[in-house]
């Protein structure tokens, strides 16, 4: 497998591991066997597609796979962040994790490709607009809880990231 490729499998199981409560050094010990090579085609969502079918089938494959996974820096990055990143300014987490700001800032980047800060605030964006769809809460209850400065710039920030407004991402999520 390749980087990027590495990269979202490794996200991805911090987040099935988090779901299911599972913690993050789980995976010591164990090897990948190779298995992962078999998913590999050149499709990303087919990779991701087969990698979640093996999660939820809980097959020997998937364990020895995520079990590499989890000896990832990605995968310790995004433990880390998601356990503890939440609304702490870069500093402090630099500090938590071990090293200097500047030396975080480039493993984050070359583990993720892409910014702390531009994962955080992805992260965080994703968290307030599932909370408006799965809790039904107001955006203004929404907005102020993952700490955006008002309503208004919460509705900016989706529509910067995602190009869709808050009202046309939920006619979408309706007509579904």
């Amino acid at each position: 497998m390749n980087g990027p490729e590495i990269r979202a499998l490794a996200k991805l199981q911090v987040f099935i591991d988090h779901a299911f409560g599972i913690p993050s050094n789980s995976g010591e010990g164990e090897e990948d066997g190779g298995f992962a090579d078999g998913l590999l085609d050149g499709n990303p969502k087919r990779l991701t597609a087969g990698f979640l079918r093996m999660a939820i089938e809980d097959t020997p494959e998937y364990r020895c796979i995520a079990a590499g996974l989890r000896r990832t820096e990605v995968y310790s990055m995004v433990s880390f962040l998601l356990q503890q990143g939440k609304d702490e300014k870069l500093a402090a987490l630099s500090e938590r994790y071990g090293i200097s700001a500047g030396h975080f800032r480039r493993i984050f980047r070359a583990s993720l490709g892409d910014s702390p800060k531009a994962t955080l605030t992805g992260w965080r964006l994703a968290s307030a607009v599932l909370d408006v769809i799965e809790r039904r809460q107001s955006v203004t209850d929404v907005a102020m809880a993952h700490g955006y400065a008002s309503p208004s710039h919460f509705s900016s920030e989706v529509k910067k990231l995602t190009g869709l407004s808050l009202t046309r991402l939920f006619d979408a999520q309706i007509k579904k």
